[in-house]
């Protein structure tokens, strides 16, 4: 973290606003319970509980951002390699393992006002902390591409994506399968193994990577040598006493979300349909949700959510309120989230649900404030 970073997390910083418009709602005068940036370091900086985080990834990971000397205006993004147990944050300037920055080498804030890539970055700065569940890349030697054939893989719907300068193109071998083509750096390709076999991977021209993994869309990189690697989960949780009330509360969060999947995408949760999710994705319906022990659909939500997203619920009385993008709605709650265990950030607290995406500018109040107000709180 350098003087900057030091400066925006005690101060709020150019890019969290979310405490800024949620103390002008209402003539509310509103101060967290929980708030954490995210956009370059796991630290929150206000928790009424504990401070400490702890976040989980066995391996190694890749996220997009700038390297440490990068100015914008010449530097592009590029994929930086971190380390395992590090939490990555896409578009930020990763300075070495664990040390993260907002500013360029030059001091100057990492948002696309300033030049910075849309691609990981936007008007208030990187999008902050990256949560991806496990994912295998049965491709091998992923960082030298060459034509190959895919040792048997299991049935399934799986993803090819592949870097800038060549194509991918997939065929049966062994395998049965549908929806076999090609993929390019702009368009990743999904196809299904109805029959267990092996697949042919034609590579052309000279792509930067290759990557073929088990899941209906892509994620990030995971570079292979002789054999399948397997990239572990991110698993990010906080204690939850002091921090957040099942009995009454707002959340916050700024966010982006992958395309559905089996598993609901947990914004912030402790458990999977058996303890309290104060806000996730239903993948089946698409609806920005709460869990109390009833599944409370609150707003239609298109998935995936490629640019960030603001996103709110409140829960307290007899009343669940949900806001996403400035488009507010209601439901019932049972007067309890009834809290049970650690607090997730982007996933569950047992390691599932993860939004395959972005989380940033996390706000917990405890207050629950009316559907109106959430909706004023999300407004683009």
């Amino acid at each position: 973290m350098d003087r900057h970073d030091i400066q925006t997390v005690s101060t709020g910083g150019p890019y969290n606003r979310a405490d800024i418009r949620a103390s002008l709602i209402g003539g509310q005068a509103l101060s967290p319970s929980f708030s954490s940036a995210f956009q370059t370091s796991l630290s929150p900086s206000v928790a009424l509980g504990s401070y400490t985080p702890t976040f989980t990834r066995a391996t190694t990971g890749y996220v997009l951002g700038y390297a440490a000397s990068a100015v914008l205006g010449v530097d592009d993004p590029v994929l930086l390699l971190c380390a395992s147990g590090e939490a990555r944050f896409k578009g930020a300037r990763r300075i070495s393992e664990g040390v993260w920055s907002s500013y360029d080498a030059n001091g100057v804030f990492l948002s696309t006002t300033n030049g910075a890539s849309a691609l990981c970055c936007d008007a208030s700065g990187p999008l902050g902390y990256l949560a991806e569940g496990a994912r295998t890349n049965y491709f091998l030697q992923s960082l030298a591409p060459a034509t190959q054939t895919i040792a048997t893989l299991a049935t399934g719907t799986y993803t090819t994506s592949v870097g800038a300068g060549g194509t991918l193109t997939i065929s049966a071998g062994t395998a049965t399968i549908t929806g076999g083509g090609t993929a390019t750096s702009t368009t990743p390709l999904t196809f299904v193994v109805t029959v267990s076999g092996t697949v042919v991977a034609t590579v052309a021209s000279a792509p930067a990577w290759g990557q073929v993994e088990l899941g209906a869309f892509a994620s990030s990189l995971i570079p292979t040598t002789t054999v399948a690697v397997t990239r572990n989960a991110d698993v990010l949780t906080y204690p939850s006493a002091g921090n957040i009330s099942g009995t009454v509360g707002t959340l916050y969060a700024e966010v982006t979300v992958g395309p559905p999947s089996t598993t609901a995408a947990r914004v912030i949760a402790q458990g999977d349909h058996s303890h309290a999710a104060f806000a996730y994705f239903v993948t089946t319906s698409g609806y920005l949700s709460l869990y109390d022990g009833t599944a409370r659909s609150l707003v239609s939500a298109s998935l995936p959510l490629t640019s960030v997203t603001k996103a709110a619920t409140s829960w307290g009385g007899s009343v669940s309120s949900g806001a996403l993008s400035g488009v507010s709605g209601t439901s019932g709650f049972d007067g309890d989230m009834n809290l049970t265990g650690a607090l997730g950030i982007a996933c569950t607290n047992d390691g599932l649900g993860q939004i395959f995406g972005t989380i940033r500018n996390v706000q917990i109040f405890p207050v629950a404030l009316s559907a109106a107000q959430l909706q004023a709180m999300t407004s683009p």
